[in-house]
């Protein structure tokens, strides 16, 4: 059973899963929409959403496992069933899954596992299981040097290096989203990367079959978003029955932080071309 509590006009869940509980945060009445947050931040970043999107849904922002304020371990391949936890836990059959980096790569595996419950899908500067363009130099995660710095206890060192990549580079933003991401690395932990190990429960080859997942999705790309980034959107946007992408100017991979306002317009715009907002 979900443990509740009350923040304002939201509520705050804990969701039991195996090995530890996601917290929640649910805020509006209406048609859910899940927001997945990518790596290694956490539910935090869909602020702007959220406070756009509440007024006429019910916005559920997670913090997947091992980030934030979620806790047990940060197995991907747990994602699937965390997010049936989390929407059976907030009363939601069906829900538009909104994800970003790697909370959107999670969103197609569940749309590719359980469409069903899945009425669409928005995707920013998303990764795709079974298709991983290489990237150029300046854009490789170091993922193993990293992985040393968070078993050496060395936080600090992790974050500043991860602040310097390109998929963090922020573009225009004022002091309140630099405090805002700062905060949100500083609660980061490198969970996932110290207890790296073979998933119990490994991926689907997603990419392989774009064609099986046929509700409406709207692929959003930044001007500035790294190449292999937009490769793999172009792939999907070819690939994938139903979807349309829209490039927004002057954003990078951060995009719904620095551009919030054409970022939630092109939301409002899809949701509503597709009646997903009744």
């Amino acid at each position: 059973m979900s443990s509740r509590e009350q923040a304002g006009s939201a509520v705050e869940m804990h969701v039991p899963v195996a090995g530890g509980a996601l917290f929640c945060r649910v805020e509006g009445q209406g048609n859910p929409l899940l927001l997945l947050h990518g790596w290694p931040l956490d539910h935090r970043v869909w602020q702007p959403q959220v406070a756009h999107l509440a007024d006429h849904y019910k916005v559920i922002a997670l913090d997947r496992r091992g980030f934030g304020r979620s806790t047990g371990p940060a197995d991907q391949g747990d994602a699937v069933a965390d997010v049936d936890a989390v929407l059976d836990a907030c009363g939601a059959d069906k829900a538009v899954l909104i994800g970003m980096s790697r909370g959107g790569r999670i969103a197609l595996r569940y749309a590719h596992d359980r469409p069903e419950r899945v009425r669409g899908l928005i995707l920013l500067g998303t990764a795709v299981d079974g298709f991983n363009p290489p990237p150029d130099a300046a854009e490789d995660i170091p993922l193993e040097h990293y992985a040393a710095l968070a078993r050496a206890g060395e936080l600090e060192a992790l974050r500043d290096a991860w602040r310097t990549h390109p998929l963090m580079a922020l573009h225009g933003v004022g002091e309140d989203v630099i405090r805002l991401i700062d905060a949100v690395l500083a609660d980061y932990k490198g969970q996932d990367l110290v207890s790296v190990s073979a998933p119990l429960n490994p991926p689907p080859n997603v990419a392989a079959h774009l064609d099986r997942i046929r509700v409406p999705v709207l692929i959003v790309v930044g001007e500035f978003e790294t190449a292999a980034r937009k490769t793999i959107a172009a792939h999907l946007a070819e690939g994938l029955p139903n979807a349309v992408e829209m490039v927004i100017a002057k954003g990078g991979h951060l995009l719904n932080l620095e551009r919030p306002d054409a970022f939630n317009a092109a939301v409002d715009a899809f949701l509503e071309r597709h009646g997903l907002d009744n």
